[in-house]
């Protein structure tokens, strides 16, 4: 099942709608690489870089976010995709969600 062993579960589909968004937000792919193997190595031991250096005026809300969504352990996650909903709907509103910062994403 591959590095972790474990069974996958929705927690993946945030993570790869986290890296899309990433994408659409700041213009950068989260990490770049020479290859696919060279990304995933920097997948698995890099810190996410920070999406402000790309784009500054994105808020400090919508980057815990991302980095919640991106969190290297899926535990740290959200839960399903109704939690992130919750999320991105306290953004869309003018609000700040308060996310768990994520220990393996923090920059």
């Amino acid at each position: 099942m591959g590095c972790g062993e474990r069974e996958l579960d929705g927690r993946v589909d945030v993570y790869s709608l986290g890296a899309t968004l990433y994408h659409l937000v700041t213009g950068h792919t989260p990490y770049e690489g020479s290859s696919g193997a060279h990304v995933m190595s920097i997948n698995l031991f890099a810190p996410l870089p920070d999406p402000q250096r790309f784009e500054p005026a994105l808020s400090d809300g919508i980057c815990r976010v991302l980095r919640k969504m991106l969190a290297k352990e899926r535990e740290e996650r959200s839960p399903d995709i109704a939690a992130l909903d919750r999320d991105l709907a306290t953004l869309a509103e003018g609000g700040s969600p308060e996310p768990i910062e994520p220990t393996s994403t923090a920059i």
